[in-house]
């Protein structure tokens, strides 16, 4: 049970995610931002006429389950028991209108207003409505589809695929 294994790995490239997501894109004319919005962070960079511009390359420590434990820690104070993550992260993803129980009302509530702060944060790291064309990766694009303006705006288009983010890598790698 002791063996040892002696490993040399050659070529080995990194792309920063959002990065990497940029050759599912058909057009990277003109100016672009790619947001992948996962569980944990919120990985963002920008693009001017297909080259990507490195002082844009960030990332927040943003994601879905920083929200979906905000709502947990308000729906225990609201209704003083815990509500399983699956059932809010199905919330998130399905949207709540159909609802009006107190789980859905503070859901989604809750979101919309995290919804608006990704908005800010992707202002701050250069999104401008109408000029910079949004491009929204991850199981976290719901939350902007759902619970924000953003699905109804001219130049944003949310990728629902849950393995854009493998496929884009596969792509990279083939590419050598």
């Amino acid at each position: 049970m002791n063996t040892r294994y002696r490993l040399h790995i050659e070529k080995v490239k990194i792309y920063a995610q959002g990065l990497a997501e940029s050759c599912l894109l058909d057009s990277l004319d003109g100016d672009h931002m790619i947001a992948y919005i996962g569980n944990g962070t919120m990985n963002i960079v920008r693009f001017s006429d297909g080259m990507p511009l490195e002082k844009s390359i960030a990332t927040e420590k943003y994601g879905v389950g920083t929200c979906i434990k905000n709502i947990r820690d308000e729906l225990s104070r609201r209704l003083g028991r815990d509500i399983e993550e699956r059932i809010i992260d199905r919330l998130i993803r399905q949207g709540c209108s159909d609802k009006k129980d107190d789980i859905a009302t503070v859901t989604d509530k809750l979101v919309r207003e995290y919804a608006t702060e990704i908005i800010k944060k992707l202002e701050d790291y250069g999104y401008v409505e109408g000029y910079v064309k949004l491009h929204v990766f991850g199981g976290g694009g719901c939350l902007l589809k759902n619970y924000s303006k953003l699905s109804s705006q001219p130049g944003v288009e949310f990728n629902d695929d849950i393995c854009a983010n493998a496929k884009s890598y596969a792509i990279w790698a083939e590419r050598g």
